[in-house]
This record gives structure tokens, C-alpha cells and sequence, in this order.
């Protein structure tokens, strides 16, 4: 993380993986020096929801291959970002 302050890089946006260890520790400590930072927790089909990462602000199943979710996740992306977008914690199955 101090790299990215030493870097001066603005982050607007993390997706991470439910089962990554220890991530709800990097999501609050991203958090903590980026207080508008938005999360998109990312599980597999077997998960549950994100309980690791309960600071997300959306939750979104892995892809599975050969499915068309580009358009998926550039909508649901768009409309975190967006200034009007609910922030409260959602799930989307869609993606």
C-alpha cells in the first residue's frame, strides 16, 4: 500500500476476490487511506456471500467461461462509480 501513496496513484476502484487471504484486512486498510474507494467483492459459484469482505459495496459471481460478461461488468462498474449509484452492499448474479 505505501507504494501506491508513493506513487501518488488516485485508486477509485478495487475487485477482489472473496477467497483471497487476508482480504478483508487489504479492503480496510485501502479503505482507511481511501475513504471513497468502491469494492466489488468477486466469489466463485460454491461461495456464499462475501462475509470476508463485508465492506464491499457489490457482490458479483466469477464469470464462467464462455459466458458474454463484459457488457455485465462494464454496466455494473459504471453505475458504482456513479455519482447517484446506491452504496449500500448489493449482490448481482448476473455477472
Amino acid at each position: 500500500m505505501e507504494s501506491l501513496e508513493q506513487l501518488q496513484v488516485p485508486i477509485h476502484l478495487l475487485i477482489v476476490a472473496c477467497s483471497l487471504p487476508d482480504a478483508g484486512i487489504l479492503v480496510r486498510s485501502l479503505k482507511h487511506s481511501h475513504p471513497h474507494l468502491k469494492i466489488i467483492g468477486v466469489t466463485d459459484e460454491t461461495e456464499q456471500p462475501c462475509s470476508a469482505v463485508p465492506e464491499a459495496d457489490l457482490v458479483c459471481r466469477r464469470s464462467r467461461p464462455g459466458e458474454d460478461s463484459e457488457t455485465d461488468w462494464l454496466e455494473m462498474i459504471q453505475g458504482l462509480l456513479a455519482d447517484d449509484y446506491y452504496t449500500g452492499p448489493r449482490t448481482a448474479t448476473g455477472a
